[in-house]
């Protein structure tokens, strides 16, 4: 591989055996005069082809620290949600932490409205934001917004939407509307999506759902606690019905009583919390 232009100490524009442009990252490669041949490859840390020149250019104007921690944020994302990124993200997520890193040390807050939807909706993708703001917040010694956890996780929710992965998730969100709707009709309530509780609920239903589509039901002996509990809250049981009856209708999946027993449990902590 032949280095042909230095963009900054760590970065140079090359040419491999075949003669195609890239640009390539690896520590003190951009530091000789050029052109010079890269004897020792191990030296590259990774390699972008088909940039474009407003890419390119990106590179050159973003710092290099900024890069190592987007690399960081995207193998570790790549890793937990078991989905490669392409080459482009890398560099657009540097982007991203560049003008979050900016607006932090402003003092300029952008509210991502999505805030509450995401950390039950997403809940791998927001893990993955929460981390990346801790390992910002170490490196800069600065206190990032809550927000701009949903804000990474949006850029990892957006890739996904090139894989199928994401179809699965859009059917999900609507499976949870449609219950949390079912919800509020039948105990005559308006759930707050922001409480921690409905974070929970939202879980147990990503769950519940996971296991029908596994086909790995609940096995426990609790039909005795499912009798006394359909007993002493009717009205709670009643909005447990009719969630089987969607699902019935939805996904032609009648949750047997285990899986109603927590379904019920569930449903109780959260309209607790409306003094119900």
């Amino acid at each position: 591989m032949k280095a042909i232009r230095k963009i900054n100490n760590n970065v140079a524009v090359c040419l491999d055996a075949g003669g195609s442009e890239l640009i390539a990252f690896g520590k003190g490669i951009g530091f000789p005069k050029m052109p010079y041949e890269i004897e020792d490859l191990g030296s590259v840390d990774r390699t972008f082809y088909d940039l474009d020149p407003s890419q390119v250019a990106l590179i050159s104007e973003i710092p290099e620290d900024i890069f190592r921690l987007s690399f960081q944020i995207c193998d570790r994302g790549s890793r937990v949600l078991h989905c490669a990124v392409s080459d482009s993200f890398p560099l657009a997520m540097a982007d991203h932490l560049s003008f979050a890193l900016k607006r932090t040390r402003e003092g300029i807050i952008i509210r991502n409205p999505m805030k509450h939807d995401i950390p039950h909706l997403h809940p791998e993708e927001y893990k993955i934001g929460t981390w990346a703001v801790r390992l910002l917040s170490r490196e800069y010694g600065l206190m990032f917004p809550p927000d701009e956890a949903c804000n990474i996780a949006l850029h990892f929710i957006n890739m996904e939407t090139m894989s199928g992965r994401q179809d699965r998730e859009e059917g999900f969100r609507k499976t949870l509307d449609l219950i949390t709707e079912a919800v509020e009709n039948g105990m005559g309530c308006i759930l707050d999506r922001d409480y921690f509780s409905y974070s929970r609920f939202a879980s147990h239903i990503r769950y519940m759902l996971e296991r029908n589509s596994r086909n790995q039901p609940i096995s426990s002996d609790n039909r005795r606690l499912y009798e006394t509990l359909k007993k002493e809250y009717p009205s709670v049981y009643q909005c447990v019905q009719s969630i089987s009856t969607l699902f019935g209708q939805q996904m032609d999946w009648v949750p047997d009583e285990e899986e109603l027993l927590y379904l019920m449990i569930h449903i109780n902590r959260l309209i607790s919390r409306e003094g119900l």
